[in-house]
């Protein structure tokens, strides 16, 4: 009985940890475009530029993967950028899991 009280708070829980984890992810990716901007001032962002790479880099090391392989319906095309917060996952096991259950519906 006991697990199954837990069973539901933790089911419970997941959406409200996916909404604030991506919300944190997409601030990540705006400071982490903005500082770009600052150490390339004469560059504009384009795909696998100085800008771009910059953007990874501190995606990466703020605990984020870039996806090549996304099926993510906002990270397709021409929107698939570094600077692009649906184009990356947690590295984190837990987080990645609460992202991946909560970004499910929209991957469809």
């Amino acid at each position: 009985m006991k697990q199954a009280k837990w069973a539901m708070i933790l089911l419970m829980a997941l959406p409200l940890g996916g909404c604030y984890l991506f919300e944190e992810q997409r601030d990540q990716a705006a400071f982490c475009e903005l500082e770009a901007q600052r150490a390339f001032p004469t560059q504009r962002f384009a795909r696998g530029n100085d800008v771009a790479n910059y953007v990874q880099k501190c995606m990466t090391k703020a605990g984020y993967a870039w996806d090549e392989n996304t099926r993510h319906r906002q990270c397709q095309g021409e929107f698939k950028k570094e600077n692009n917060p649906y184009c990356y996952v947690p590295m984190n096991r837990i987080d990645r899991w609460t992202f991946d259950f909560n970004m499910a519906p929209e991957q469809l």
